[in-house]
């Protein structure tokens, strides 16, 4: 099985930061989650676009076989999900009541913060390690530049892997966990954001894209043994973006239309299928941007749209397959914001 790191890109001339969102649900109900069945862990916020600092965002569990989905929690302003290898706990930023990177119990929903003393914190979304022992992420204080750090999830200890002055972004391990990739401006060649690679221990950085006129995001490492990347890809003048697969050789393929903006993409645990948000370019234009979950094939076939939600976003997808999970329902419904709308299984 070959493996891949899709990535977003945009326009060098739109140089604003991008908002972040995802996808993934479906059926407002209780309902067990199947053991064997493989998942989709996603967040919805329950207000879109004002995101404030008292928003609840819904961690929820989608079932990819039945379309069902449960809330593990309903936590303040989370952003950001992340399986641990075994399935037992998903890294996730939240607001209490400053931002704090936590470890949440899928089996309870309890929460385990991670302390950390700095004032006006912010986190990126947390990538674990394929072990198990280490969380990387990047991190600012203060409005600051971020940084990338790694928090060794036994002692609680972390480690800086690059300081904030080169603005790294978007970390995520190599399936054998030696290498991290991550987004960051070329400088001092062309200031465009491109892909990098280095070891996960630290050292000197590979720019992979080396894209004068395109500036690549949001990288996620595929499973299986080659370095393919996706990304997301932002080109053009307008905005313009496109998911695309990047492989070990270098070729990269758009698999997405111009009209079509997707943001996000996590890799199926077979690596044969990619999960993302998406939204049509013209709901951004008639101000109707709500990002639902879309699917797509690895060799670009099969888009279809999973989630059919008018009102409010489900973002930032995690996929794990269950075969090594097992969890119990909670006792807790989920929470309905806005309305829904199941769309037609396959």
């Amino acid at each position: 099985m070959e493996t891949g790191v899709t990535h977003r890109t945009r326009s060098a001339a739109y140089s604003q930061r991008m908002c972040v969102l995802a996808l993934i649900a479906s059926v407002c109900s209780c309902v067990p989650v199947d053991v064997d069945a493989s998942v989709i862990a996603y967040i919805r916020w329950e207000q879109w676009p004002q995101v404030g600092v008292d928003t609840r965002g819904a961690i929820s569990l989608y079932d990819v076989d039945t379309g069902r989905t449960r809330v593990v929690n309903e936590l303040t302003r989370p952003s950001g999900l992340d399986w641990s290898p075994d399935g037992r706990w998903l890294a996730t930023v939240t607001v209490d009541p400053t931002p704090r990177l936590g470890l949440l119990s899928v089996a309870t929903g309890e929460l385990d913060l991670i302390p950390r003393e700095d004032e006006r914190p912010s986190y990126g979304v947390p990538r674990w390690s394929p072990d198990g022992t280490q969380i990387a992420y990047t991190y600012s204080k203060n409005g600051q530049h971020d940084a990338l750090d790694l928090l060794d999830v036994r002692t609680r200890a972390t480690r800086r892997l690059i300081p904030r002055a080169d603005r790294p972004l978007f970390p995520d391990w190599s399936p054998d966990g030696t290498q991290l990739v991550f987004s960051g401006p070329d400088r001092p060649r062309t200031f465009v954001w491109d892909l990098f690679v280095m070891e996960s221990g630290g050292g000197p950085w590979t720019n992979l894209t080396q894209s004068p006129d395109e500036e690549e995001y949001q990288p996620a490492w595929s499973p299986g043994r080659a370095r393919d990347r996706l990304s997301e890809k932002h080109v053009g003048p307008g905005r313009a973006r496109s998911l695309r697969p990047r492989h070990r050789d270098g070729v990269t393929r758009r698999m997405t239309e111009p009209s079509f903006l997707p943001q996000w993409p996590a890799w199926s645990p077979d690596g044969e299928q990619i999960v993302f948000s998406g939204v049509p370019r013209v709901d951004l234009e008639r101000q109707r941007a709500v990002h639902n979950i879309h699917v797509i094939n690895r060799d670009g076939t099969g888009f279809r749209q999973l989630t059919h939600f008018d009102l409010t976003p489900a973002v930032y997808p995690a996929w794990f397959d269950r075969d090594v999970l097992a969890v119990s329902p909670n006792g807790k419904a989920a929470t309905t914001w806005g309305s829904v709308k199941q769309g037609p299984k396959e």
